[in-house]
């Protein structure tokens, strides 16, 4: 009785066979990946990507003219979470306050919108997402502007 119902089954089963799908294309309109665009990212709703990053004063450490990113929202890539939104919070004037094993003095405390949690950061220009990319690679953050 198994081996038959056995039988029975592997009769009706078939093994999963991968499919590989035919790359080529007899549409001489068609784009080779090589050409595609890269994805830009997409902001979220009410704000626009912003056309410039902050300048350079803005984001030294221990410089005042920081006060003026209290309050801008930005995007930051997140390891194995993506793209995230964030608003600055508070910089830091104090240069004790470091990070990683450059020691790097943080510059924000940023507040994050999916889970309400804050976390303190060192963003710089060499750190921004120039190129809106959204393959862009992790640590990496941009502006946003309200519209």
């Amino acid at each position: 009785m198994c081996g038959e119902f056995a039988h029975t089954l592997r009769m009706h089963l078939r093994p999963l066979q991968p499919i590989v799908p035919s790359l080529s294309s007899d549409d001489d309109s068609s784009r080779n990946s090589d050409d595609e665009e890269p994805s830009r990212l997409t902001p979220p709703p009410k704000f626009k990507i912003s056309s410039a990053p902050p300048h350079k004063d803005c984001l030294e450490p221990l410089n005042s003219k920081r006060k003026h990113l209290v309050g801008q929202h930005i995007l930051y890539k997140w390891h194995g979470y993506g793209w995230c939104q964030g608003i600055i919070t508070k910089w830091n004037d104090n240069p004790a306050t470091v990070m990683g094993s450059d020691s790097a003095i943080l510059n924000f405390t940023l507040q994050w919108k999916d889970d309400n949690s804050t976390s303190k950061h060192v963003l710089s220009i060499d750190s921004y997402n120039h190129d809106t990319r959204e393959d862009t690679p992790n640590h990496k953050w941009i502006m946003l502007q309200k519209i």
